[in-house]
């Protein structure tokens, strides 16, 4: 039989490989039904005990030996990791589950765990990563503030011509808005007879003082040169210079005429009168306006305001002149701030001679403040400035000669603590080092004195964004190594091993985040108000009125139950003036006032984008018009970057400026 030749071959074989163990041998031929699958097992192993046992009489000391072999083995044993994930462990070599990096051979104490929010990585792995740090440092950064605004006419150098007497207006020399005048150059020509009749009450007292001067004892005299001066005098008061009141006496009859000369050379921006009206004393006839200087008047948000002062200077852009920059400075902020817009104004002193500027041209200005540090915390100061003694409106960044006088410049005194001993440039990081949340910020700090890179994470209370760079408050020391290419991954490796994250902290509770449940179906909300705005910047008021309709409606699907019971109390004070403005605004079709109901609507919508924010990949941004609603400002949100200006439509399509740009969580 086939099975029976096999069993001999192969107990044949191990016997004479086993000749030492004849006992073993025996057993198997005295057991030879055994079947053939054991007997092939027992072979093998007899084989091995042959081969790693030694053989004749050194067979047990071999396998003594091999024993103790076998335990220093054991004391010896190698643990192989990945470099990239030191949770994969293993005793012998292989590839990595999770990125098919080759395992590598523990070395020390390589695999030690540094601590809850602490990785450690290979030379390798940390190139692998791109990894990179730069050194916490005391640096003077320079602040940007961004404001918009308008041009305005200097108030102190704007002028009202009012008739001096009642009459009628002969002659109108400043015929159209806009023309330039000089000082002194006749605007009006007025015809009044009450002004005959002073004239001639002047002639007669003067021509009685002269007649009879020389005949008049002294205290007639005086009385006839008091009343002379009183006829002098009434002219005085009607606004005749003292040029005039001599001419008038010189002349042989009175004039039933009198000219209103121009009080200061400027522009004509207001006419109130034509030539032929009837005018009462007092009637404001022209306004002219000297535009050799000009104000602009700038909103800034609140949370600037402390970086602005009198006297710092403004870089100022308009639309007019692409590439054109013009210099101003800061003469006076407003004491209270715009309860809708939260911005207050700031006025900025521009000099005009060339007449660029004109009143109500769109600005953009832009504010530099040198950040420092104080004992008492963060303070601002202004960049030095040098100016002219002559001309104290010229002021530049750098040492010079005075480009109207050529005298030289002197260090301009901006009266905010530029020499103060006890200022120190701040702490600041690399934007790319900060990992924020929104409540706080984070960052990853190389340990120093490691052999392999150790990398720590650590909570920083950050001061504003300057530049490039963000002002450090707490949280971390000069000369410190933040990391600031590669934290993500640094961020990403702690969770993997499932270590807590520094971007979820635990003190950032769930009750703490807005669920996804609301901004599920918060969506509509912004989905209806924006086909609101689609339809007002194309003129659309029926269909304006269908999105504050579907805006009205939407209100009732959100679901609010896994709000926290401060948001919850927010929503429901934004839930209930979305709902009364769109409830007003649905029923009207007129679209002006659809418009007023929209701006409403817009602050309480932009309040749920920053406070609430939105999911997925999409941007929204916030838009600003200035000129929105006679030039009082106005808001709102929009889902795309192109600017349409649903307060002006097609009249006004393009205008407005880009505010602050939200991203999905």
């Amino acid at each position: 039989m086939p099975d029976e030749k096999k069993k001999t071959t192969i107990l044949e074989r191990a016997g004479a490989i086993a000749a030492p163990l004849s006992g073993v041998a025996g057993w198997l031929w005295r057991h030879a039904s055994v079947p053939l699958s054991v007997l092939c097992l027992v072979a093998v192993f007899l084989l091995g005990r042959q081969v790693g046992g030694g053989h004749g009489e050194g067979g047990a000391d071999a396998h003594a030996a091999g024993h103790e072999g076998h335990e220093g083995h054991e004391k010896k044993e190698t643990t192989y990791y990945c470099s990239m994930h030191p949770q994969i462990k293993q005793p012998e070599p292989g590839i990595c589950p999770i990125c098919n990096m080759e395992l590598v051979p523990m070395k020390g104490n390589e695999g030690e765990d540094p601590g809850p929010r602490s990785l450690v990585l290979s030379e390798a792995a940390r190139k692998l990563a791109e990894v990179s740090t730069s050194p916490v440092e005391r640096k003077s950064v320079e602040l940007q503030i961004r404001m918009v605004g308008r041009v305005d006419y200097d108030e102190t150098r704007l002028k009202t011509i009012a008739a001096w007497v009642p009459g009628r207006i002969e002659r109108l020399y400043a015929d159209f808005t806009g023309k330039q005048v000089s000082k002194g150059e006749p605007l009006v020509e007025i015809y009044s007879p009450e002004l005959y009749v002073a004239q001639k009450e002047l002639r007669l007292a003067l021509n009685a003082f002269e007649t009879r001067r020389a005949s008049m004892g002294r205290e007639a005299a005086a009385l006839e040169e008091a009343l002379l001066e009183a006829a002098r005098e009434k002219l005085r008061l009607w606004g005749l210079t003292p040029e005039q009141v001599a001419h008038i006496e010189g002349l042989e009859v009175p004039s039933e005429r009198l000219e209103i000369p121009a009080p200061i050379g400027g522009t004509v921006v207001e006419r109130s009168v034509t030539q032929g009206a009837y005018v009462k004393e007092g009637t404001p006839l022209l306004r002219v306006a000297d535009l050799a200087r000009v104000w602009v008047m700038l909103d800034a948000y609140e949370k600037d305001l402390f970086w602005l002062k009198e006297g710092q200077e403004v870089r100022l852009f308009t639309e007019a002149y692409p590439g054109m920059e013009v210099r101003g400075a800061i003469r006076f902020i407003d004491p209270f701030v715009e309860p809708r817009t939260r911005t207050a104004r700031v006025r900025v002193e521009v000099p005009n001679e060339t007449g660029l500027l004109k009143p109500e041209m769109f600005v953009r200005a832009t504010a530099l403040a040198v950040v420092m540090e104080t004992a008492a915390g963060l303070a601002p100061s202004a960049p030095p400035q040098w100016t002219c003694s002559m001309h104290p409106h010229e002021r530049v960044r750098e040492p010079g000669s005075c480009r109207i006088c050529g005298m030289d410049l002197v260090v301009m005194d901006t009266g905010r603590g530029d020499a103060r001993t006890d200022t120190r440039p701040p702490l600041v990081i690399p934007v790319s080092a900060a990992l924020t949340t929104g409540k706080r910020a984070v960052v990853y700090v190389a340990v120093p004195d490691r052999e392999r890179p150790t990398y720590e994470g650590r909570t920083v209370v950050l001061g504003p964004r300057a530049g490039d760079y963000y002002v450090v408050r707490t949280g971390l020391e000069e000369g410190e190594q933040v990391v600031t290419n590669g934290a993500f991954k640094i961020d990403s490796a702690l969770q993997i091993l499932a270590k807590p994250s520094m971007m979820s902290m635990p003190s950032e509770t769930p009750e703490d985040l807005t669920p996804a449940s609301f901004h599920a179906t918060s969506e509509a909300i912004y989905a209806s108000y924006f086909e609101a705005w689609s339809a007002l910047s194309g003129d659309n008021a029926e269909d304006a009125a269908l999105g504050f309709a579907a805006l009205h409606a939407a209100l009732a699907t959100v679901d609010s139950g896994g709000l926290s019971a401060a948001k919850k109390k927010r929503w429901e004070q934004l839930s209930k003036q979305l709902h009364e403005e769109s409830m007003a605004a649905m029923e009207k079709q007129d679209i002006g006032a659809l418009r007023r109901h929209f701006e409403t609507v817009s602050m309480a919508t932009l309040s749920l984008q920053k406070e609430f924010g939105h999911r997925g990949s999409g941007k929204r941004f916030e838009m600003y018009c200035p000129m929105a609603f006679e030039n009082k400002g106005a808001a709102w949100l929009q889902e795309s970057d192109e600017l349409l200006n649903p307060y002006f439509g097609a009249s006004m399509l393009r205008c407005g400026v880009t505010r602050e740009q939200f991203n999905g969580q």
